[in-house]
Formats: C-alpha cells, sequence, structure tokens
C-alpha cells in the first residue's frame, strides 16, 4: 500500500480521536451525579427528594372522607384536591400547612411537600359540616424513602407529662403551664360524647390528635416561651399551654 495513503489514514485517525475527547471533557457529570456530588461535599444525609409529583383527590360526603387513609413517600410533591360530593366540608393537616374548605360540588386544591416521616391526622375543619363532623377523620402516612446517614443516638429526656381530657363542655384543663425549652409529652383523652372535641389542635405546634372510642393518643414537642393555644377542630372549645 502507498506509504502516502497510510500517513493520510493515521493523522485522520487521530485527528478523529482528539475530538472525541474533546466532546467528552465538554458534556460534565449528568445532572444527578452533580446534586450528589454536592450534597456528599455539603456533609447533607444522602435521602433525596424524590422529585415525584401525587396527585390526590379526597372526596368528602356526609360524614367521610374517601380515600381516608393516603400513603406517599418521604420527599414526594403532593397536589391534593378536596372535592365535596355533598355538603360542605374542609380538609386539614397541620404538619403540613394544609387547610381547604370547600362547599357543595366545588373542588380546592394544595401542593405541598411530604418532609416528615410518621402518621399524621387530617381532620374536617368546616363550621358548616353538620352532625356527623367528628366523624370526619384520616390519616396520611408518610413512608421513608432512599438511604437516610446514620443518626446519633437519642439522648434520654426529660419530658414534663400534661394531661388533656375532653368531655361534651369542652377541655380540662384549659389553662395549662410548662417550661420553656424542656420537652413536653402530652396525653389526650376525650369521652365518646365529646363531639368535635375528640379532636386536638395545636398549631403552632403542628399537633393534630383525635381520641376515638376513649382511647389514649400522645404527642410530644419542645414548646418555645410563648403561648400555645389549643382547639377543637370546629375552634369551638379552646385551652392555652402557656410555656414560661
Amino acid at each position: 500500500m502507498d506509504k502516502g495513503l497510510i500517513g493520510i489514514a493515521f493523522i485522520g485517525l487521530l485527528a478523529f480521536a482528539g475530538f472525541a475527547l474533546y466532546a467528552s471533557s465538554q458534556t460534565g457529570p449528568s445532572a444527578g451525579s452533580t446534586a450528589l456530588l454536592a450534597n456528599q461535599q455539603a456533609g447533607q444525609p444522602q435521602l433525596q427528594a424524590t422529585g415525584r409529583l401525587r396527585e390526590i383527590t379526597v372526596e368528602a360526603t356526609n360524614w367521610a372522607f374517601s380515600p381516608s387513609r393516603i400513603v406517599v413517600s418521604k420527599g414526594d410533591r403532593v397536589r391534593l384536591t378536596l372535592k365535596t360530593v355533598e355538603g360542605n366540608h374542609g380538609i386539614i393537616i397541620l404538619p403540613f400547612g394544609v387547610s381547604l374548605a370547600a362547599g357543595p360540588g366545588e373542588s380546592k386544591s394544595v401542593e405541598f411537600v411530604a418532609d416528615k416521616e410518621g402518621t399524621h391526622n387530617f381532620l374536617c375543619n368546616n363550621a358548616l359540616c353538620g352532625q356527623g363532623h367528628s366523624e370526619m377523620t384520616g390519616q396520611l402516612i408518610v413512608e421513608a424513602s432512599g438511604t437516610q446517614a446514620p443518626q446519633p443516638t437519642a439522648a434520654i429526656l426529660n419530658f414534663q407529662n400534661i394531661e388533656i381530657k375532653a368531655n361534651a363542655q369542652g377541655f380540662e384543663p384549659k389553662n395549662i403551664k410548662v417550661k420553656a425549652g424542656q420537652p413536653v409529652k402530652l396525653s389526650f383523652t376525650a369521652d365518646s360524647n365529646a363531639g368535635c372535641a375528640r379532636a386536638l389542635l395545636i398549631k403552632k405546634a403542628s399537633i393534630s390528635l383525635l381520641s376515638k372510642g376513649g382511647a389514649t393518643q400522645t404527642a410530644e414537642f419542645t414548646p418555645e416561651k410563648g403561648t400555645y393555644q389549643f382547639t377543637c377542630s370546629m375552634s369551638m372549645f379552646k385551652g392555652e399551654i402557656q410555656a414560661e
């Protein structure tokens, strides 16, 4: 074969290889690997938002939610629509700032990120709901997603224990004092005739408890200095926890 042709072919091959190497250097890592690298460099936990949009419609009738049990993954973006089939109803999910109300035939929507793992109660919060208002309850369950960084062993906490009971006349006690900055363990029990007071809401602490059949429900929080108002689901019965 002609040596000149061989030389030209060799030069062409070198040029192609050089171009391929240059193009590869300009592409850079993928968006996913870049985000992961940034999180590793920042020392953040490896739990990532799923980026998944969950569209969920909850139908409200007299007096029930359908579905009354919703399961999502931690990190999901949730688009929740309340559709009122009959009557006037609402939905409140305190840990995620959800509060919707809709009249007959109306639909209302809200979006939030399910960033708090655990089981969260949701309730009707529409004062026009009617006689079965206290029966309108459900649960949003946020399950763990991905791999989390190891967590340090929790210290043994010195809780302040408080107890609130509810009956047809409201809450007892209505005024409670605790120390600010020290964890509180709250126990809540309601009589079967307590009506809307079977639900205990403390919006400032994102607490929503529901006592059915006289069962005791508990929650824990660490109060900052100030007043934490608690109410029933219709805000008819009220009380205060004063952190000093």
